[in-house]
């Protein structure tokens, strides 16, 4: 049976693979450039790691996502402890302010850990919950929608680049197991 050299590495593979069999990357066909297309994977071992590898990173990008609002959290929730010190403030108010911002920080972490295993739902309910919050808060007291809008603003697009990357994984979850 005829051979085909792969352009990137130089092994010898058969004239009808996708993929080579040394570095795993797709070979071209005898008319230009292969087109791999979604459905096509990877039949080596090299290929399966490559996938492997891009499976793993989008999981990491959903987990730095959650990971980045939870420290966001965390911080805010210190820099508004130091309000205390200030006599005019209440003392009780600011109490609840404090645990609800903690337990939102510490919610976050928790879905940051739920990302490495599923990272869409965890995005999903990480931007549904971090929301809800703002809406519930801006209904309760209409000032607090403009506080902190441009830190909220950036929540969200990180938050949404989670989900994204949450749907990535998904579909090489789904295009693994086929």
């Amino acid at each position: 049976m005829a051979e085909v050299q792969c352009p990137h590495c130089g092994g010898a593979n058969l004239y009808d693979a996708a993929f080579c069999e040394a570095c795993g990357k797709a070979l071209p066909t005898g008319h230009g450039p292969r087109i791999v297309k979604d459905s096509e994977l990877a039949t080596t071992s090299a290929g399966r790691s490559v996938q492997q590898l891009e499976l793993a990173k989008t999981m990491k990008k959903a987990f730095g996502a959650l990971l980045a609002v939870a420290i966001i959290q965390v911080i805010a929730t210190v820099l508004i402890s130091f309000a205390g010190n200030d006599p005019r403030v209440d003392k009780k108010a600011l109490q609840t302010v404090l645990i609800v911002m903690g337990g939102i920080g510490a919610g976050f972490f928790v879905l940051a850990i739920w990302a490495r295993s599923s990272p869409l739902p965890a995005a999903v309910v990480g931007l549904v919950v971090y929301v809800s919050l703002h809406l519930i808060s801006g209904i309760l007291d209409p000032t607090t929608l403009y506080q902190g809008l441009l830190i909220k603003i950036i929540v969200v697009a990180v938050l949404i680049q989670a989900i994204q990357a949450g749907i990535q994984h998904r579909k090489l979850v789904q295009e693994m197991g086929d």
